[in-house]
């Protein structure tokens, strides 16, 4: 039976075991849009961000952070198809991974952990100049 990996179930795993989706470490989004680290503020302290937002440049390859299989497409905004992710799952992890153009996965494709599944979007077209490009995981 899976549950959901949660980003900080991913920030508590030793480096050697944590993958990083972009392939390298680096920052999480912290803009004049909010704070992308798991746990900041949300809808003015009504709830928590759930996931982690972390840095990318937009087209870059973003990589499987397990091994799995990718069960669906996702699409944050249902008014506005441009923006997609992808939803991997295991027998022990469900990763919900937003931002992202699945264009080398399909729903149904096993992934490797490390895998390119897709390039990174451009959110801040949606949002504007003030919001750096991330995915969300």
């Amino acid at each position: 039976m899976w549950r959901k990996f949660s980003a900080g179930e991913w920030l508590k795993l030793p480096g050697s075991k944590r993958f990083h989706p972009i392939g390298k470490q680096n920052k999480v989004r912290i803009d004049g849009y909010g704070d992308g680290r798991f746990g900041a503020s949300r809808d003015q302290g009504k709830r928590q961000h759930e996931g982690i937002d972390l840095v990318v440049t937009p087209g870059e390859s973003i990589l499987s952070p397990i091994m799995g299989k990718i069960v669906r497409y996702a699409y944050p905004y249902p008014d506005d198809p441009r923006y997609s992710g992808v939803h991997i799952q295991n027998d022990e992890y469900l990763v919900k991974m937003f931002y992202l153009s699945p264009v080398l996965a399909k729903p149904g494709q096993q992934v490797m952990q490390g895998q390119a599944i897709g390039t990174a979007q451009k959110i801040s077209t949606k949002y504007g100049s003030g919001m750096i490009d991330y995915v969300h995981f």
